[in-house]
């Protein structure tokens, strides 16, 4: 009686991957690597956490946006609709620095910051983020633009909680609560845009998908659209920068805003801006932050 050895083959595409590989590349960056157990982080505060329910938790933000965008699961593609995208997992500033959508280090921190399982608190002086992503043609459409991030301090001013001013289109900036309670922003405009706002926790954003206005929301609620006329300004590069803004070489209006996730790309819909803001909401819950 002979005994045989059979050896089953399965084509790389019929390979079903447990997670997203915007989330892999992500976690197993040399600059986050949290590895998929029971190892705690943030250990004895309220971001106590174990790495397996990191990866999990972000891998559940991915395929929600994802879906709500009408992505293929299991492919490599956040980058066909976002331009950057910071979630700010690790707690450190090198793991803050991390982009899930390209799954490396794209930017650079200066002046004072501090980074922990909260997000990143800025000293309102002179600490700042530089995504080294210019706000130029080359990056982001005309009438085909979305920011948005996640605040998690009430504060009152004169503030930019990102911003560039001066460079290719015309300017981009969120101030969420400035003086006298208002949202304010620009997008692709030159001109400084306001809607009653009295506080500046939450999840903020603007998207533009007309030459003649766009929409300012919170929570991924509406909060009013902007008739404003889109503008280009020059072809210099001006680099988006967080917690402040670059306005022709200077940096400008620093904020004291502690903030978590960042984010930038092509224009969305009403209803995929609600679906954007349950996808960071679970996933802020799920941190506990």
């Amino acid at each position: 009686m002979s005994s045989k050895l059979y050896i089953k083959f399965t084509p790389p595409d019929q390979i079903i991957l447990p997670y997203e590989p915007e989330t892999t590349a992500y976690m197993q960056n040399a600059d986050v690597s949290i590895p998929d157990d029971s190892t705690v982080y943030f250990n004895s505060t309220a971001y106590q956490i174990t790495g397996a329910q990191l990866w999990t938790a972000l891998d559940a933000f991915v395929v929600a946006v994802k879906t709500s965008l009408g992505l293929t699961l299991k492919v490599n593609n956040l980058s066909t609709k976002f331009k950057f995208l910071y979630p700010r997992i690790g707690g450190t500033a090198t793991a803050h620095a991390v982009d899930l959508v390209s799954g490396i280090s794209t930017g650079v921190f200066g002046g004072g910051l501090t980074h922990d399982g909260s997000g990143i608190l800025p000293n309102g002086t002179n600490g700042y983020f530089n995504t080294t992503i210019g706000y130029t043609p080359s990056n982001f459409g005309q009438n085909d633009q979305l920011f948005g991030y996640v605040s998690k301090t009430d504060a009152t001013g004169v503030y930019a909680d990102f911003g560039v001013a001066g460079y290719g289109y015309q300017d981009v900036f969120i101030d969420s609560r400035r003086s006298g309670n208002t949202f304010s922003s620009r997008l692709a405009d030159g001109t400084t845009n306001t809607n009653s706002n009295s506080n500046s926790i939450g999840h903020f954003s603007i998207n533009r998908q007309s030459s003649v206005y766009y929409k300012q929301y919170i929570d991924g609620v509406l909060l009013g659209t902007v008739t404003q006329s889109s503008t280009t300004n020059n072809a210099l590069n001006g680099e988006i920068h967080e917690f402040a803004a670059i306005q022709n070489g200077s940096i400008v209006a620093y904020s004291p805003r502690k903030q978590t996730i960042f984010y930038a790309g092509n224009s969305v819909t009403d209803l995929q801006m609600t679906d954007i803001h349950n996808a960071i909401n679970t996933l802020e819950t799920t941190l506990n932050r």
